[in-house]
């Protein structure tokens, strides 16, 4: 079954406060970034999903997902829309 966005938004505050602690502040460094981006999305008409579609093939894809990163895109777009309740 599909996971409610509230059990979602917790596996993932899981799997990054288990990162190595340079990792994670790095992670959440530059999500918060992007964040701040995406909030000026009448602008720059970049999105959390736009914003995802371009970094999610260098920071969390694998070689055999080069082709389709419809997940690492919506993991990547969830993390920077929640990056203040995921990082809390």
């Amino acid at each position: 079954g599909t996971l409610k966005q509230a059990e979602q938004l917790q596996m993932m505050s899981e799997a990054v406060r288990r990162l190595p602690p340079a990792h994670y502040s790095c992670l959440q460094y530059m999500l918060e970034h992007l964040k701040r981006v995406a909030s000026h999305y009448a602008v720059n008409k970049m999105n959390e999903h736009n914003l995802a579609t371009v970094f999610a093939p260098t920071l969390i894809a694998t070689p055999q997902h080069m082709t389709n990163l419809t997940e690492e895109i919506f993991m990547l777009s969830s993390l920077i829309t929640h990056c203040k309740i995921i990082f809390a």
